[in-house]
């Protein structure tokens, strides 16, 4: 389970800061009636965070010297400060026109294209800022960051690691390099670079809250919770913290809390997709199928590729007696994932109960060549062969299931009846009482193996 990348942004670099790489064309001389003087001006306008007057005076400098590359790039920034997107995109091209060898042209032009989501082209204008001019302050950062939403992580390293050589203080950076380190499952590289950040700047939400999606996966939810808690504590509105929050909750069986904390995470992001689709699979767990369709649809409608939201949405129609529904649900899973083993263990249950044995089987088969770990699969398939009144094949397969899950009691109420099929009731009753132990229902039990002791 990982965050989005799509949530992560670079901190927006103020007006100013872009002044700071535009405004290399200044001369010490006060407003005049020459270009430069009125370019001059402006430039301190700009600074002064007065973009309407310096608006003014670099309109005058562009009309006296068309050709002024260095008053369109601020003048770009006057209309970025003013809200109008467009007017200074339109600048920046043409200051780059102009002077084609400014690096920070592209650079500003690259911050300005990442606003906009132009995540591709904001790269390009990255990479040609560090062709010009290597030190290029922070294009190596901001680089690694559109490389980020671009889901490119292993790029995005590759900057990140040169700009916190550049700059070993700039606790974003390694923020930056543990989510790319996150989303390539690299969990212990992330926590180390995440550990940074928080000791560089402990106001660093996003970096508890990535931190905390290292540690669930690492086995750690205690730990994980702490975090949340803390990106929550810093940043109450930040859904996703909830979102993780409620998981690490699931891997700790506190699904009631877990559930209240995604209900929180889909009221501040209605559209947050993974929260949906972690609170159906809590529903799942504790029996609430419907409300598990219900998230789980409105999981799907967000996200229409999502494997696992099929998938889980097929188990709870499966456990609802809506087999034929679950078929329908598990056949997209597999669709969107073929490598999906836990969607044909449970189309081949699914299978099963349509009186589809031929299909469960292979269905179960094929769980098992891509997960041979799967004990559910084995118990599954087991108990088909029992079904089929083939109880020596279905013993290798319980026992299988019960060496990989100890606790699994439906695979010792299905070897019971399996033992019983081969006349040894005495193996038989042992593995019912096992069973039973577990939380099998001895009453059910008892009758199925009753039966199967009148058909020896």
């Amino acid at each position: 389970m990982k965050p989005s990348a799509a949530r992560r942004g670079a901190p927006p670099l103020p007006v100013i800061g872009f002044i700071l790489f535009t405004s290399l064309f200044l001369v010490a001389c006060g407003s005049g009636s020459s270009a430069e003087d009125r370019h001059s001006a402006g430039s301190r306008l700009l600074k002064g965070e007065r973009p309407a007057e310096a608006l003014v005076e670099l309109d005058a400098a562009i009309e006296l010297d068309p050709e002024l590359a260095a008053a369109y790039a601020d003048r770009a920034m006057a209309y970025l400060a003013l809200g109008e997107i467009d007017l200074a995109a339109a600048d920046l091209d043409e200051a780059v026109r102009l002077d084609p060898g400014h690096a920070p042209t592209f650079y500003s032009r690259g911050m300005l294209r990442v606003s906009m989501a132009q995540l591709q082209r904001a790269v390009e204008d990255f990479s040609k800022s560090l062709s010009i001019d290597p030190e290029t302050p922070d294009a190596h950062y901001r680089r690694g960051v559109a490389y980020i939403s671009l889901g490119a992580f292993a790029e995005a390293i590759r900057d990140l690691d040169i700009a916190i050589g550049q700059t070993p203080e700039l606790a974003e950076a390694y923020g930056s390099r543990g989510f790319a380190y996150l989303n390539l499952n690299r969990f212990q590289e992330a926590v180390r670079d995440l550990d940074e950040a928080i000791r560089l700047n402990p106001t660093l939400a996003s970096a508890y809250h990535d931190r905390g999606f290292a540690r669930v996966t690492l086995g750690e939810p205690g730990p994980a919770i702490a975090d949340f808690d803390e990106a929550i504590r810093l940043d109450p509105k930040l859904a996703s913290a909830y979102n993780g929050r409620g998981f690490a909750y699931m891997h700790l069986g506190q699904f009631r809390s877990a559930i209240s904390d995604l209900d929180q995470a889909v009221s501040l992001d209605p559209k947050h997709a993974g929260a949906f689709n972690n609170r159906g699979n809590a529903y799942i767990t504790i029996g609430e199928y419907q409300y598990a369709i219900e998230d789980l649809d409105a999981a799907i409608r967000l996200q229409p590729e999502n494997a696992g939201a099929y998938q889980g949405r097929g188990f709870a129609y499966m456990s609802l007696g809506q087999f034929e529904r679950a078929v329908v649900d598990l056949t997209e899973a597999i669709g969107l994932d073929p490598g999906y083993a836990l969607a044909y263990n449970n189309r081949g249950w699914a299978y099963f109960n349509l009186g589809e044995t031929e299909l469960a089987i292979a269905d179960e088969d094929e769980a098992l060549r891509l997960d041979p770990t799967l004990a559910s699969a084995y118990h599954d398939r087991g108990f088909v062969y029992v079904s089929l009144g083939q109880p020596s094949r279905a013993l290798a397969d319980l026992d299988e299931a019960i060496r990989l899950d100890p606790q699994l009691a439906e695979a010792y109420a299905a070897r019971a009846l399996a033992h019983v099929m081969l006349g040894n009731d005495q193996l038989g009753k042992k593995d019912m009482d096992l069973a039973v132990s577990l939380g099998f229902d001895r009453a059910v039990l008892q009758r199925e193996v009753d039966q199967a002791r009148r058909g020896r």
